[in-house]
């Protein structure tokens, strides 16, 4: 079964005197093996999507947000999308070997991130006016996945990821069945994988890289409508692990 946790993969850097976040090419010494079960698994999340209807144009350059797209390895305050072959993943034969394979390219395609400072913490927040979601160009997209994640302090801060799919979610499929499902189903599923690429040495063995249910470890609300999910996950535990996810 294809883990949702191939679907999306993002990044992002921080303005600072540090070094910026630069997305790391895969090793050069990758198998030829390991290179087919990455295009085995972009194959299988493929079947996600209705390939009966042609695919539109995603540009990120056509959403607004609050965090811009990154330009190059120099820029700051900024998010990118380092694609998923440095993620090990469970692969199909997991169940019988434990096997892991590389992730292939997203399902899903980042195509913006907003920053935002409030009063107190927000449901819903696909259904501001503001939002991406109800914007003409969101509201033309197939299927947009919102990711709220949400900081609990004095004021809150929320970081709000869309990823869109440029064709509709296949009958039958596990994206549709994430979508349209129960809570517990989503939360059972939806993972996050850690990855610190540039850091401290302490940063990086504290983080890991081990895969988390994020259900399971905060807070996850969920809101269907329209053609979007919204994640809302509240209660991330500050200086803890999980807080560095």
């Amino acid at each position: 079964m294809l883990g949702l946790l191939n679907l999306l993969f993002s990044e992002f850097t921080a303005t600072g005197k540090e070094k910026p976040v630069k997305p790391k090419p895969a090793p050069a010494a990758i198998s030829s093996t390991a290179l087919k079960q990455a295009s085995d698994a972009a194959e299988n999340a493929s079947k996600e999507l209705d390939l009966s209807v042609p695919p539109i144009h995603v540009d990120p350059s056509q959403f607004n947000s609050v965090l811009h797209k990154g330009k190059d390895d120099a820029d700051t305050n900024c998010w990118t999308s380092p694609g998923g072959v440095g993620f090990m993943i469970r692969g199909q034969t997991y169940l019988k070997n434990s096997a892991k394979i590389m992730g292939g390219n997203p399902l899903l395609k980042l195509i913006a991130v907003d920053w935002f400072k409030v009063d107190k913490a927000t449901d819903k927040i696909a259904l501001h006016p503001k939002s991406l979601a109800q914007s003409d160009a969101g509201k033309n997209l197939p299927f947009i996945l919102v990711i709220n994640l949400e900081i609990p302090a004095k004021p809150n801060y929320s970081l709000v990821l869309y990823y869109a799919a440029e064709r509709p979610v296949r009958k039958d499929s596990l994206l549709e069945k994430f979508a349209d499902g129960t809570d517990q189903f989503r939360d059972a599923r939806f993972k996050l994988i850690p990855s610190i690429v540039e850091g401290y040495w302490m940063v990086k063995r504290a983080v890991g890289t081990k895969a988390c249910l994020l259900g399971k470890a905060v807070t996850c609300k969920y809101f269907r409508q329209d053609n979007f999910l919204e994640d809302q996950d509240r209660e991330l535990p500050i200086g803890s692990k999980q807080s560095y996810i």
